[in-house]
């Protein structure tokens, strides 16, 4: 016999209606397949902090040339480890780099 779930419908109101945020006219955003599609518990807290930069200063086609000193000020990295976890979103699959640009790549199928 199938057991039933135990959890209620959470019906979605702001906490503070006005206060609701507003979206500006150049919004980013993340896709959030990183997370359904469970790519996320496969990425290091650094990879996912360079990602998500990456996906706010990206245009629509997923393209951006931040220098690596940039995004080292704005994420608190050092060379060495920007270099690192590029690659390893590289290898992923999340994003090819030629310098100086970056390019995000649809996310990969989901991982079982």
């Amino acid at each position: 016999m199938k057991q039933r779930s135990t959890r209620q419908k959470v019906m979605k109101q702001p906490v503070d209606p006005e206060r609701v945020r507003t979206m500006p006219k150049q919004f980013g955003a993340v896709d959030r397949r990183l997370v359904y599609r469970k790519h996320i518990r496969c990425m290091s807290t650094e990879q996912i902090a360079l990602y998500v930069f990456l996906e706010c200063v990206s245009d629509a086609e997923g393209l951006s040339f931040y220098s690596d000193e940039r995004i080292c000020e704005y994420l608190h990295f050092s060379l060495n480890g920007l270099w690192k976890d590029r690659e390893g979103l590289v290898q992923g699959c999340f994003l090819l780099y030629s310098r100086p640009i970056y390019q995000l790549l649809n996310l990969p199928q989901p991982l079982e």
